[in-house]
This record gives C-alpha cells, sequence and structure tokens, in this order.
C-alpha cells in the first residue's frame, strides 16, 4: 500500500555514508537472552560503533560481529538487535548511511514500508502491522509485527523515529532508531529564549534534557545522551529482551522524561516573568502582595524587552502542547497494541498486563503534564495582560499629567483673555475719542492760550472717558461671564448624554442602593478575602 509513497520518498532523502567515529556514526546494539542469565553483561550484550562498509558482515553475523560464544546447552530465548542511524539534515531528512545500506537494512529487519514516510513527519505518527504467514488472513498466523513510531519534533527535547519487527518465532525484535543528536547532547536553538534564559535553571546544566539531575563526583553523567539513556534502560529491563513492547515503551518514557523536564524549564522561565512583573501568584511564596511593582515604578525600557520574551516564552509553550499530546496519543496507541500481542500470544498474558500497566503510567503522566503545560500558558497570558495593563496605566498616567499641563495652558490662555477683555473696552473708547470728529478744546482761542487760562494738562471733560468706559467694561464682563456659563452648561449636557448612551449600549444597570446599618463595615481580610462584620 506504502510502495508508491516509498519510492518517491527514497528520490527526495538524502543518503550520506560515514565511515569514521564521530558522533555520526552508525552505532549498533545486540542483546540475547539465554535461558539462565539473570542480568546483562558482555557475554549477553554488546555495543559497536559501525562503518558504513559493515553493514553486510553486521546483519549477517559474520566476521568480528559474530555472536559471543555460548556453551551448546545455553538455549536462544529471544533478542534485540538495535542500529543507531544519525539525522544528518532536517529537511529533507538525511540519513548517516547509504542508501544500499539503508535498503539492506531495511529488507534484513523487514520494516514496514511507511518507515521512510514517517521520517519525512515532523508533528508525530504512530503505526502497526501485523504480516500474516498465509494469504488467508483470517485462518493465517502473524509471524512479524511491525511497530512505527515518530516521536512529535521538538529540537530542545528530541527528533528520533523507532521502526521495528518482531519475529513472533524467534522472539527477536530488530529495529532501527534514527534521529538528531543521539550521541551528543542537543543543542539549544540559536533565537529560541531557552538559548537566554531570564533566570538559570538548574536542570539545564548541559543545555539538554537527557537526565534529571546535573552530574555529581560520585555519579558521572556528563555523557549521557539520548542513545545511552536507551541503552541503559534497555540494560535494565534484561528479562523483556525477548518482548516486542519493550523498545517502544523505552522510547516513550524516554521522550517524556525529556518533556518534562523541558516544561520544568519552561515553569522556570514563567517564574522570572512573574518576578519581574511583580504579580503574585498561587502556588508558590516567592513573593508577597507588598513586594509588587506599583505601575508607574515600571521600567519604560524594559518593556519591548519582556513583550518579546513573554511572546517567545508563549511560542515555547505552544510547541509543547503538541509533545503532550502526541505522548498520550501514542500511550493509548501502544495499549491496544499491546493488547492486541497478548491476544496473539497468550502466553504473553502476565507480562503483557504488566506492560499495560507500565504504559498507563506514562499516560496518567502525560495527562498530568498536559494540565501542566496549559496551566504555563494560562499564566503567561496572564503576565501578557498585566503587561498591557502596566502600558496602559502608564499611558494614562502620561495622558493625565499631559492633560494638567494643557489646563494649565489654558488657564493662562484663560487669564490673558480675561485681561484683554478687561482693557478692551477702554482701548475702544480711548481710540474712538481720539478721532478728529471730537474737538475738546475752545475753538476760539489757540493752543497758546489755551494753555496760558488753564494750566491743568488733564482735560476738564476726561470724566466723560470713565462714565462711558467703565458701564462698557462691566457689561462687556458680564456678557462674556453669561456666555462661558452657558457653554459649560451645553458641554456638560453633550458629556451626560454620551455617558447615559454608553451605558445603555453595554446593557448597565446602575447598582441597587444599599443600606447599611451603622455597625457594618466593609473591610477586607488579606488572607481569608471575606466580608467582615465588627
Amino acid at each position: 500500500m506504502f510502495k508508491a509513497r516509498r519510492i518517491e520518498l527514497l528520490e527526495h532523502a538524502i543518503f550520506s555514508a560515514i565511515n569514521d567515529s564521530g558522533p555520526d556514526a552508525l552505532q549498533a546494539v545486540e542483546m540475547w537472552k539465554y535461558a539462565g542469565d539473570d542480568e546483562c553483561n558482555d557475554e549477553n550484550s554488546r555495543r559497536v560503533l559501525l562503518n558504513d562498509t559493515d553493514i553486510d558482515d553486521w546483519l549477517a553475523g559474520k566476521g568480528e560481529f559474530k555472536p559471543p560464544h555460548r556453551p551448546k546447552e545455553a538455549r536462544l530465548e529471544g533478542g534485540i538487535k538495535l542500529l543507531f542511524c544519525e539525522r544528518i539534515r532536517y529537511r529533507p531528512p538525511g540519513f548517516g548511511i547509504s542508501r544500499k545500506s539503508f535498503l539492506q537494512v531495511e529488507k534484513a529487519f523487514s520494516l514496514p514500508e511507511n518507515t521512510l514516510d514517517a521520517a519525512f513527519n515532523y508533528q508525530g505518527t504512530f503505526f502497526k502491522r501485523f504480516e500474516y504467514e498465509t494469504k488467508d488472513w483470517s485462518n493465517g498466523l502473524k509471524t512479524i509485527i511491525g511497530i512505527v513510531m515518530k516521536v512529535a519534533q521538538k529540537m530542545p527535547i528530541a527528533n528520533y523515529l523507532l521502526a521495528l519487527s518482531y519475529n513472533t518465532t524467534t522472539r527477536v525484535t530488530s529495529a532501527i532508531i534514527y534521529g538528531a543528536f543521539l550521541h551528543s547532547p542537543l543543542p539549544t536553538m540559536t533565537f529560541s529564549l531557552l538559548s537566554r534564559p531570564l533566570i538559570p535553571s538548574p536542570l539545564r546544566q548541559r543545555q539538554d534534557y537527557h537526565h534529571p539531575m546535573p552530574p555529581t563526583p560520585t555519579s558521572n553523567k556528563s555523557d549521557l545522551t539520548q542513545s545511552s539513556q536507551i541503552i541503559d534502560h534497555l540494560c535494565s529491563a534484561f528479562s523483556r529482551w525477548d518482548d516486542p513492547m519493550l523498545l517502544p515503551v523505552i522510547l516513550l518514557e524516554n521522550y517524556q522524561i525529556r518533556s518534562n523536564l523541558f516544561a520544568w524549564d519552561l515553569d522556570d522561565q514563567v517564574v522570572a516573568l512573574e518576578l519581574q512583573t511583580g504579580v503574585v501568584f498561587a502556588g508558590r511564596t516567592v513573593l508577597t502582595k507588598e513586594a509588587a511593582i506599583q505601575p508607574e515604578d515600571f521600567p519604560r525600557e524594559k518593556i519591548r524587552l519582556l513583550t518579546k520574551d513573554m511572546h517567545s516564552l508563549l511560542a515555547e509553550i505552544i510547541y509543547l502542547e503538541r509533545v503532550m499530546e502526541w505522548t498520550v496519543d501514542c500511550a493509548a496507541f501502544l495499549i491496544k497494541t499491546q493488547e492486541a500481542i497478548t491476544q496473539l500470544i497468550p502466553t504473553e498474558g502476565r507480562t503483557g498486563q504488566e506492560m499495560i500497566e507500565a504504559i498507563e503510567h506514562l499516560e496518567a503522566n502525560a495527562k498530568g503534564h498536559t494540565g501542566f503545560q496549559r496551566a504555563l500558558k494560562e499564566r503567561v497570558q496572564s503576565q501578557i495582560g498585566v503587561l498591557y495593563s502596566f502600558i496602559a496605566q502608564i499611558d494614562n498616567s502620561f495622558n493625565a499629567r499631559t492633560a494638567v499641563s494643557t489646563a494649565r495652558d489654558s488657564s493662562a490662555m484663560k487669564t490673558l483673555a480675561l485681561i484683554t477683555t478687561i482693557f478692551l473696552p477702554g482701548t475702544y473708547v480711548a481710540t474712538l475719542f481720539s478721532m478728529s470728529m471730537f474737538s475738546w478744546s475752545s475753538s476760539n482761542n489757540n493752543a497758546d492760550d489755551t494753555t496760558k487760562s488753564n494750566p491743568s494738562t488733564v482735560s476738564p471733560n476726561f470724566w466723560i472717558y470713565w462714565a462711558v468706559t467703565i458701564p462698557l467694561t462691566l457689561i462687556t464682563v458680564a456678557v462674556w461671564r453669561v456666555w462661558w456659563l452657558w457653554q459649560e452648561r451645553k458641554y456638560q449636557e453633550q458629556v451626560n448624554k454620551a455617558a447615559v448612551g454608553e451605558t445603555e449600549a453595554k446593557g448597565d444597570q446602575p447598582p441597587p442602593r444599599r443600606d447599611w446599618d451603622a455597625t457594618t463595615v466593609r473591610s477586607v481580610n488579606p488572607v481569608e478575602g471575606l466580608w467582615k462584620r465588627n
């Protein structure tokens, strides 16, 4: 069914043979479960580095890749044959193996046909396939169980693909794990907020999420990577090496551990944001209400950077949401697969039930972290709302100061206008009386005679100026005052109409009037937040 798609993707994928011992080299793990063994040791397991030219011998178990010598009475009960292949390119997928060798592995392992299609999937997928021994599907025996799992891609967490086949006759699992940075710590994205965290996280000692605790002098975990952690889990599950569900469950557990550590790191960054905004949050005892930052004290130069950090962190949390969803869906898929295998192999009833319980535990853990991720998202959105509220309050404060300054300027202009109004009648009268149409001296005497007969410099008719100016000034000021009061009343009516119209549009109702008796005091308990009656 997937043959046509597989052929098409083979032309788009990039294959590059690697023949060195660097971090991109092929690595193989082989584990044999012999009757009577009770632990993982060098006689029943090994890990080797492969060149591309070694694939033929390794698949055939020839030369230096022969299985360890065991006594003839040792009975093989099952095992695991696992190949780690590095992803050397993101898009299109690049394989650290030649095309010829990849096809050889695909054929020898009897991998599902949609393995290559899953490598092109970036959102995560899973698939199972049962291969029948005969063409009669209703009565035929299933000899090969195929499982494909591609995790939801998130670089700081993981980006690997598991494709396996399990032979129900030999009870051997043949698998390939394909992913980026399998044998080295994952780098942090250059432009990610986590490349410059707001506060250092104790969980991020190496910018990688491969173990919950940092290295200690007694336990050196600095070289622990995705591949080594998976191998450690395989060794600890020695009794399950003949179980087809062991590798998928270990891979899901590894993915969940890394995603949980990533979520805790995001939680540290959210706490850092809450510390910077000064908003008290529930569930922690980091801040008190007295330590909260007031909007007017919030540094304006930090607003742009903090806004960028908040939205960057929100984007990381949104990506984490898909990771958690895939984990839950994959756990449900593995439970159904295990139930199908239990029906196929009745002898797996007890161990199958134990595996289902382990998967249910992972599923419950994933669901819990899904709620945790949702809470992180809501907390960041709340902080964004707080920041925007701060910005609005700062703008309102600035607008208020601007309004006060404008009011001061307006008062100064009003004062100048009033002074001008007071002196306007006098100026007008003086200008009018100075016109030549008015004669204030006797026409029978010349200027010299007038000066001699009336030595005063003030005309005896000066009272006429005041008699006209004073009443006219009073009338002018009175008219201005009446006009001003009329304009003020008209403006207030317009404001009241606008306020009433807005209230009706919102459907607001005036609050009911409540009469408090003399013994009721409106006080808020800061701890309980309750109304108290004194």
